[in-house]
């Protein structure tokens, strides 16, 4: 049976933990990171973010190294654009942001309410729909898009920084707003020339529960874990939460954390 350190990243914490099967093997305390906000804004330092998870990653101690597999649940969207080696460009900005109202708008009435929704399964929420947040950039700092090789989730710049790659999984996929939900065909064309980006800049869409790649040399000395060791995909931590409940068509769940999220299975 395969031991598995899942890595659960909320908006304000990090929860590290080893399970074999359905036993807890051992369980690190909750690691806080800092959110910023203004008004509209809400934002998290990715470097404070990596400290958070090396930390988190340090309570397990050395049973982190005999780990066969890491799985990632994390907050989703937290929309954030790296340069060619993978650091950040941008600060992450979480689902709690609000301050691409104006964008949101244009966005849907160029390509209209039906059709945006036909497309992806989703308006073009601020904030929740991080489409919104790249327009956001793109018409407020687009010196700093210049520099951008690779724009995704949260889960896509911990990937980039544990094993190189450039991935992401159909959940959080969705909630970019340029995703082909309904066909899970990948990236839409469509919806990506409405905001304007190539998909190039995208990360590849595999399955949550395929290996999007293993931990580098780098990563292993900074983060205490083993090369080599295969790294789930991973999925938004609200999708986590309803496979463990066990979702059932018609039933609603809800999360409750530093905001409440609403699922119901059809």
């Amino acid at each position: 049976m395969a031991t598995l350190l899942g890595l659960d990243i909320g908006s304000s914490s990090v929860i590290a933990g080893i399970l074999r099967g359905n036993r807890v093997v051992a369980e690190a305390p909750r690691v806080f990171f800092r959110t910023n906000y203004t008004t509209t804004t809400a934002e998290v330092d990715p470097n404070d973010l990596l400290v958070a998870v090396r930390q988190a990653i340090a309570h397990l101690g050395a049973k982190a190294q005999q780990v066969d597999v890491v799985a990632l649940a994390t907050m989703c969207p937290a929309w954030v654009a790296m340069d060619r080696r993978g650091k950040a460009l941008t600060p992450i900005v979480t689902h709690q942001d609000r301050r691409s109202v104006a964008e949101a708008r244009v966005l849907e009435a160029k390509l209209g309410k039906e059709r945006h929704l036909a497309l992806c399964g989703s308006r073009p929420f601020p904030g929740g729909i991080s489409s919104t947040t790249w327009a956001w950039y793109r018409a407020h700092r687009p010196g700093v898009l210049r520099a951008a090789d690779l724009v995704g989730h949260l889960n896509t710049f911990l990937h980039r920084q544990i094993t190189g790659e450039r991935i992401t999984d159909p959940s959080n996929a969705s909630f970019t707003g340029l995703y082909d939900t309904f066909s899970l065909k990948g990236w839409n064309e469509e919806l990506c020339d409405n905001l304007g980006v190539s998909p190039s800049l995208l990360p590849d869409v595999i399955e949550s529960d395929v290996i999007g790649g293993t931990v580098t040399a780098a990563a292993a000395a900074s983060l205490g874990l083993r090369p080599g060791t295969p790294v789930l995909a991973g999925l938004m931590d609200g999708s986590a939460g309803m496979l463990l409940a066990g979702a059932r068509v018609g039933q609603l769940f809800n999360v409750v954390g530093s905001t409440d999220v609403l699922a119901l299975c059809t």
